[in-house]
C-alpha cells in the first residue's frame, strides 16, 4: 500500500475488514509491518478499535507510536507493537492526514496481527561468518558442532545460485541470519502458522530460522540435525529469491532435495508402479503427507527434474509435464538407456546412460581447467556446483526439454546440457572440443550477467563464448573470414558504406553473430581492454565508458582489424576477360545479395582439385522455399558480341534447381534487375563433379553480369557446389 504527497490538504484512511479474535486466548496482541519512506513529512498514524461502524471519523480510535527507520530509501521492519485487547474483533487503521505539500511518500507492506506470546529467553552458543547460534536448550553446543563447519558453505552456495548483477544481494553479508534451536513449547509459540506435526524447522517474517530437537521416529530429515538445518536453510533463501510468492509444496520439496535426499532407484521405481500412471503436482501438494515414502520421493524426483532440466537459478514451480519425461528418462527405462549421477568431480556433477561414461574423465579434466582459466582471467569466485548433463541422443534431449533441441545449451549459473560426445565423429575430441568450452562458458557468464540481459546480447554472448576458449580467432574461424568481405559487400551494394559496428550487433539474423562477435572480443582483448575492463562491461550491462578508448575509437578499430584480417578491398570496377575464378574467397567482387538468409553461397573446402568451391547447403529447418543468388563481378565486354561460361558443378537432394541469368546493370537488388535467362541445370543429385560445358551468353552493352540462382524447397540437407568458373 502507498500513501505519497500531494498538492492538497490529505485526511485519508485504511482500514482492515473485521479481523476474528475471538479464539485469542490471551489478552494481549502484536502488530507488526514492513515500512519505506522518502521525504521528512508527517508519516500516516497507528491505530485500531473494535468498533468500527464504517464511518472512520466517528469511530474511537487508539493510536499507536512507532519509528520510520534510520534511513529513508529502504525497507524496515518496524518494531513489535504490543497491545491490550479483550474483544472478539479487531480494527487496524492507517490514517495519513498533511497539508499540501507536506506529506511523505510511504510504503507499507506485511502487515501482522497475532497473538502476544512472551518473549523466549535464548542462550548464545557460537557463531560463524554468516551465522549466528541460540537456544534455550541444554545440549545445544553438541548440535552446533554438528553444522559449524558447513553452514557458511551452504549459505554462500545458496546465495552463489542466485544472486547476480544488477539485483540487491539476498542477504546483506554484515547482517547474519539468526539461526535458534528451541524446545517444543518455543518451537510452537513462536509459529506464524500451522505446520504438519512432522515437521522440525521453519523461519519468520523477522527473518529468524527456529529449530528443534528431532524425534527419534521422524523419517523426513533421515535423523540428522544438519540435514534439518539446512532443509530449513535452503528454502528460507529460496523464498527470499523468489520474494515469498511461493507454494508451500515447491519450497518443501526443495528443501528436501538440496539437504541431500537422493531416493533409490527401486524405491522410486516402486511407488511410480504403485501410483500407475504419471504423477502430478497434486500428488505432492499435501504437507501432512511428507513423512510418508511415497510422498517424500515424489517430492525428491521432481525437484531433481526442475534442477536438472531448469537449474536452480531458474527454479519456479509448475510444469508437471518436464517431471513426467524426467522420470521416464531417469528411472522407468532399462537400465542400459537410463539417464543417472555417473562422476562427481572437484566442481562438476556428470549425468549420463552407461554407455557414455567413457567420456567423462576427459570432459572432467577438460571443465575443471576451463573453470580455472574463466574464473582466474575475470577474478570470480563461484561457490556453487555445476550439473553437467550428457543427452544420449536427440529424442532424449527433446524429450526432457519439452521441444526441439539443439547440440548444447547453458542454464542459469549451475547447469550444462549437450548431445553426448558418442554421436559425433570423433567421439573423444567432442567431449573436450568447442562446444564443451563453448556452452561452458555461457554456465560462468551468467555469474556476470545482469537477468534482464544485455542489449545485443546474442552478439555479445555467443561473441564472447567463441573467443574464451582460445583467445583469438581459432582454425575453426580462418575458412570463415571470407564472411568478412561477404558483409561489407552487401553493405557496399545496399547503402554505398562499410557496416559500423552498432550495423553488426543488430543484425544477428543478416551478420553472423557468432564469428563477428568472438573477432570482436579478438581485437577488444588485450590491446584495447583488459580482462577487468570487460568483466566491468558486462556488470554495466555493455558499459562502454569503462573502456579507456571511446566507443567511437572502438567501432572505427573494429571494422579496420575486419579489413585487415580479411584483406577486404572495394569491388573491382571492371573485370577483364578471360576471367577465371577457383573460389578460394569472394574477393574479386562476387555478391551474394541474399546474405540475409542463412541457407547461403559459402566458401567450402571441398573443391574439384581438393581445393576450394563455392557450396550451397540448406542448414535451416523451415521447410519453405529457398531462393539464393550468386552474382558475378562486373565483366567488361566491350568490343563483344559474344561470350561462354562454364563451371564444375555437384548436386545432392532433391528439388534442386540452378538458374544461369545476366544482364548489363546490377546494383545490389535482385529484384530491380531486368534479368535475361539463359539456362536451367537441370535438379538431379550427381555425386562427383560435372562440367556445364560452354554456355552462350549475348553481349547487350559494354558490361556483363552472371547469376547463379539457387531455388530449392526448403528441405534438409540439399547441397550445390559450384567450383572453377570461366568466362
Amino acid at each position: 500500500m502507498r500513501f505519497e504527497a500531494s498538492n492538497i490538504d490529505q485526511d485519508d484512511w485504511l482500514i482492515t475488514h473485521s479481523i476474528d479474535c475471538s479464539t485469542v486466548s490471551s489478552s494481549k496482541l502484536t502488530i507488526t509491518f514492513d515500512g519505506y519512506y522518502t521525504g521528512s513529512g508527517e508519516k500516516p498514524i497507528l491505530c485500531y478499535t473494535s468498533t468500527y461502524n464504517g464511518n472512520a471519523a466517528q469511530s474511537n480510535w487508539t493510536a499507536l507510536s512507532y519509528s520510520l527507520g534510520p534511513n529513508q530509501n529502504q525497507w524496515y521492519s518496524v518494531a513489535e507493537q504490543v497491545i491490550e485487547h479483550t474483544g472478539d474483533s479487531l480494527f487496524l487503521a492507517f490514517h495519513y492526514q498533511a497539508a499540501a505539500n507536506q506529506g511523505l511518500y510511504f510504503l507499507l507492506d506485511n502487515v501482522c496481527v497475532k497473538e502476544y506470546k512472551p518473549t523466549t529467553t535464548y542462550n548464545y552458543v557460537d557463531s560463524s561468518q554468516y551465522v549466528v547460534f541460540a537456544s534455550n536448550e541444554e545440549k545445544a553446543a553438541d548440535y552446533w558442532q554438528e553444522i559449524a563447519e558447513k553452514v557458511d558453505g551452504w549459505y554462500l552456495e545458496l546465495c552463489s545460485y542466485w544472486d547476480r548483477p544488477g539485483t540487491p544481494p539476498l542477504f546483506n553479508p554484515t547482517q547474519k541470519i539468526l539461526l535458534y534451536l528451541v524446545d517444543e513449547a518455543t518451537f510452537q509459540a513462536q509459529k506464524e502458522s500451522e505446520l504438519p506435526d512432522w515437521k522440525c524447522g521453519y523461519y519468520t517474517h523477522d527473518k529468524r530460522l527456529l529449530t528443534k530437537i528431532l524425534s527419534t521416529d521422524n523419517t523426513v530429515y533421515d535423523g540428522a540435525y544438519a540435514a534439518l538445518v539446512k532443509n530449513t536453510l535452503g528454502q528460507y533463501l529460496l523464498s527470499n529469491h523468489l520474494n515469498g510468492t511461493v507454494g508451500a509444496y515447491f519450497l518443501e520439496a526443495f528443501g528436501l532435495y538440496y539437504s541431500g535426499f537422493r531416493p533409490a532407484i527401486v524405491d522410486v521405481q516402486q511407488v511410480l508402479n504403485q501410483l500407475g500412471r504419471p504423477p502430478v503436482l497434486n500428488d505432492i501438494a499435501n504437507l501432512e503427507d511428507y513423512d510418508k515414502p511415497a510422498q517424500k520421493i515424489l517430492a525428491a524426483t521432481y525437484m531433481e527434474a526442475k534442477v536438472l532440466q531448469d537449474s536452480y537459478q531458474a527454479l519456479n514451480p509448475g510444469n508437471e509435464a518436464l517431471w513426467q519425461q524426467h522420470v521416464h528418462y531417469y528411472y522407468e527405462v532399462s537400465e542400459e538407456r537410463r539417464m543417472g549421477l555417473h562422476k562427481p568431480s572437484l566442481k562438476f556433477d556428470f549425468y549420463c546412460i552407461p554407455r557414455d561414461t567413457v567420456f567423462l574423465d576427459t570432459m572432467a579434466y577438460t571443465l575443471e581447467a576451463l573453470y580455472e582459466r574463466y574464473t582466474t582471467l575475470f577474478e570470480l569466485t563461484i561457490n556453487n556446483r555445476f550439473n553437467v548433463i550428457l543427452y544420449p541422443d536427440k529424442a532424449t534431449a527433446d524429450g526432457l526439454n519439452g521441444g526441439s533441441y539443439s547440440m548444447g545449451a547453458a542454464h542459469g549459473g549451475d547447469n550444462y546440457t549437450m548431445l553426448s560426445p558418442y554421436l559425433s565423429e570423433n567421439s573423444m575430441q567432442a567431449a573436450s572440443g568447442g562446444l564443451v568450452a563453448h556452452e561452458f562458458w555461457h554456465v560462468i557468464h551468467f555469474h556476470m550477467r545482469p537477468y534482464n540481459g544485455y542489449p545485443n546480447g546474442y552478439f555479445i554472448m555467443e561473441g564472447m563464448a567463441d573467443y574464451m576458449p582460445v583467445g583469438t580467432h581459432d582454425m575453426r574461424t580462418e575458412p570463415d573470414l571470407w564472411k568478412i568481405n561477404q558483409v561489407f559487400y552487401a553493405f557496399s551494394n545496399q547503402f554505398d558504406r562499410d557496416p559500423t559496428l552498432k550495423d553488426i550487433m543488430e543484425n544477428p539474423t543478416t551478420v553472423e553473430p557468432y564469428l563477428f562477435g568472438q573477432l570482436f572480443f579478438n581485437y577488444l582483448i588485450p590491446s584495447v581492454a583488459s580482462f577487468a575492463e570487460v568483466k566491468a562491461f558486462f556488470l554495466g550491462r555493455c558499459d562502454w565508458s569503462v573502456f579507456r578508448s571511446s566507443y567511437e575509437e572502438i567501432d572505427k578499430g573494429y571494422i579496420a582489424y575486419l579489413k585487415r584480417l580479411a584483406n577486404y578491398s572495394p569491388k573491382d570496377t571492371l573485370a577483364s576477360l578471360p576471367f577465371e575464378e577457383a573460389f578460394n574467397h569472394f574477393d574479386h567482387g562476387w555478391t551474394t545479395p541474399s546474405y540475409t538468409n542463412q541457407d547461403n553461397w559459402r566458401i567450402d573446402d571441398n573443391g574439384v582439385d581438393g581445393g576450394f568451391c563455392t557450396r550451397f547447403y540448406t542448414t535451416s529447418d523451415k521447410h519453405v522455399p529457398i531462393e539464393s543468388w550468386l552474382i558475378s563481378p562486373a565483366l567488361n565486354t566491350a568490343g563483344l558480341e559474344n561470350v561462354v561460361c562454364s563451371f564444375d558443378y555437384r548436386t545432392y537432394g532433391d528439388s534442386i534447381g540452378l538458374d544461369v541469368l545476366i544482364t548489363d546493370a546490377f546494383d545490389g537488388d535482385v529484384k530491380t534487375v531486368d534479368w535475361h535467362f539463359i539456362k536451367h541445370i537441370p535438379k538431379q543429385q550427381i555425386t562427383p563433379w560435372e562440367n556445364t560445358q560452354d554456355i552462350t551468353l549475348p553481349v547487350v552493352s559494354d558490361t556483363l553480369y552472371i547469376a547463379l540462382r539457387y531455388q530449392g524447397s526448403g528441405e534438409q540437407h540439399q547441397q550445390m557446389s559450384i567450383d572453377q568458373f570461366r568466362v
